[in-house]
């Protein structure tokens, strides 16, 4: 798996040059861009999503809990919930606790962790 260190130095830029690609930083000159995104291709980068969630302070995960899916009222609201999140960059996940509170606990757990 290639890691960020890889595409820098195949690309022949500092690392920070490479986040700042990816974070689509505007400093970043054009050609230099399409150079690191043409190297990211060849290695197949994919970014740390867990590193950069440490490095952030924040997952972009929220957590829904239901009592049950089997009610079309909580599929309106889902998805409704889903699209506005998807528009701000949050991940929705679901979480069916058939109102046990000891499975609300473990999914919030879950996602804490």
């Amino acid at each position: 798996m290639a890691t960020i260190k890889d595409v820098a130095k195949r690309a022949q830029v500092s690392v920070a040059t490479v986040s700042r690609v990816l974070n689509h930083d505007q400093r970043v000159k054009p050609e230099t861009k399409e150079a690191v995104e043409k190297v990211i291709d060849e290695l197949g980068y994919s970014p740390n999503l867990l590193g950069r969630n440490l490095r952030r302070s924040s997952t972009y995960n929220i957590l829904v809990l239901l009592p049950t899916i089997s009610n079309q009222f909580y599929s309106a609201i889902i998805k409704g919930i889903r699209e506005e999140m998807t528009t701000l960059g949050y991940n929705v996940m679901i979480g069916i606790t058939d109102l046990d509170v000891n499975v609300e606990m473990k999914h919030i757990q879950l996602l804490e962790n």
